[in-house]
């Protein structure tokens, strides 16, 4: 068995790696380069293919091996010309863990033996097992597979990090951030319609084939059952919208929880604005909900709390940080844009020479 490993250095990969993953057409294109690069080392004397006629490749990897794919076809023709049967075999989010398994499934498909295969295996959670144990690992399993493909040649490209931005890396400076855009938070929806319908009784409308609920309708006890909302599939109709809008929906506010299991690590500032979805779409009703889905908070911009104390620091005295919505009375579509608009020093987090102060205004 010969393993080859990387023609790039493993310490310089982990300085890139973030890098090298922001951008997957980059990745994708990589991993054909680094394919295309192992299988010429076969036609040098460096590998000894042995009486296969084609030589057959098996290139093994998780998903940046299935949407390379497309890059590899325009290389095809060569490969073919080369007399190498090349075969792309990828699955989503594979690690090392599953790796078995996979070319368990190939074996069974009794293809002509490899004289050479490729790894692009995922190593899992580098940062919290260990460089070193994913590595001991991938020799187990290369051990493994070299006695199921007696012959071939077997060579790994690199192992991507399963959580590469994962927060449990410490070795790295943390700098502040901010995270914004349509989160899809919804409220409570139960604990909302138990507020909004407190004194109404409840009708149950099932599907006839199915006995399924199909609709919700609460009616008022008094004042001839007054139909106050309907709740189904796409439906979401109060009798009176104004209660999201009043005083800006913060009545409501409590029941918007989802941000709050991330509340160790993400901050927001408080909101003053009526939920920021599901407006009409209609241009002459620019402050009317849609009757599709319970309003709610969907577009939000969080930061971590180290942003935060740039952001609301004392010694910033010209500060002025706004965070509101845009068009309260315009269409803007379904969703009302959020903005953050904040002043900082240039240079905050650090010590800015001789006590300057340059306020860059910014908005997102």
């Amino acid at each position: 068995m010969q393993v080859r490993r990387s023609l790039r250095d493993p310490k310089a990969e982990q300085k890139t790696q973030g890098r090298t993953t922001t951008t997957s057409c980059h990745i994708d294109t990589k991993v054909v380069e680094q394919s295309l690069e192992k299988v010429c080392m076969l036609k040098t004397s460096q590998f000894t293919i042995g009486h296969m006629a084609p030589s057959s490749v098996w290139v093994i990897g998780h998903s940046f091996v299935r949407r390379a794919l497309p890059f590899f076809n325009l290389y095809r023709s060569w490969a073919q010309g080369t007399g190498l049967r090349i075969l792309w075999i990828a699955r989503g989010g594979l690690c090392l863990d599953g790796l078995r398994q996979l070319i368990e499934e190939v074996l069974r498909r009794r293809l002509p033996p490899p004289a050479l295969i490729i790894l692009h295996v995922g190593g899992n959670d580098l940062p919290t097992i260990g460089r070193r144990s994913v590595f001991e690992d991938l020799m187990v399993e290369i051990s493994w597979l070299a006695k199921q493909c007696p012959g071939a040649v077997i060579a790994w490209s690199h192992i991507i990090t399963r959580r590469i931005w994962s927060i449990t890396d410490h070795r790295y400076e943390k700098v502040p951030y901010l995270v914004f855009g349509d989160f899809n938070f919804r409220l409570d929806l139960k604990s909302v319609v138990e507020t909004l319908c407190a004194k109404t009784t409840m009708q149950t409308i099932r599907a006839t084939d199915t006995n399924a609920v199909d609709k919700l309708i609460f009616h008022e006890s008094e004042n001839d059952r007054k139909v106050v909302l309907q709740i189904e599939k796409k439906l979401f109709e109060y009798f009176n919208q104004d209660v999201f809008r009043d005083n800006n929906g913060t009545a409501l506010l409590e029941f918007d929880k989802e941000l709050s299991v991330f509340k160790d690590k993400l901050y927001e500032l408080d909101i003053s604005f009526p939920p920021s979805y599901p407006y009409s779409e209609d241009s002459s009703q620019g402050k009317q909900y849609m009757n599709t889905r319970c309003p709610a908070w969907c577009d939000r911009i969080v930061m971590s709390h180290s942003a935060k104390e740039l952001l609301l620091k004392s010694e910033n005295d010209e500060k002025i940080v706004t965070y509101d919505n845009i068009g309260p009375n315009i269409c803007m579509g379904d969703h009302k844009p959020v903005f953050l608009s904040f002043r900082i020093a240039a240079g905050a987090g650090k010590r800015c020479p001789r006590n300057e102060k340059i306020f860059r205004e910014t908005t997102l």
